[in-house]
């Protein structure tokens, strides 16, 4: 592992330890980028083959080998700097 024994035990003694032993996930990128691609915002769903799919959060991220965990992600609020 890349970190120190020393802040093993710290990251241990704060409870913060499993945080940083998630495994790799593999991404398939050109997948991701094609997923992107197809969203349509307007309709909230992607669109394959002339039809409007749309997918859960959990679906996505299921397809692309992504975490799905942590507070919601507003666009709309996304400031774009």
């Amino acid at each position: 592992m890349w970190l120190s024994k020393e802040s093993l035990e710290l990251l241990r003694d704060a409870s913060l330890l499993q945080l940083f032993l998630i495994p790799d996930i593999p991404q398939i990128i050109p997948l991701l980028y094609r997923m992107i691609r197809l969203y349509m915002p307007d309709k909230e769903a992607f669109l394959l083959s002339n039809y409007y799919i749309k997918f859960t959060v959990n679906e996505v991220a299921l397809i692309m080998g992504l975490l799905n965990m942590g507070e919601d992600f507003d666009f709309q609020r996304a400031s774009y700097s």
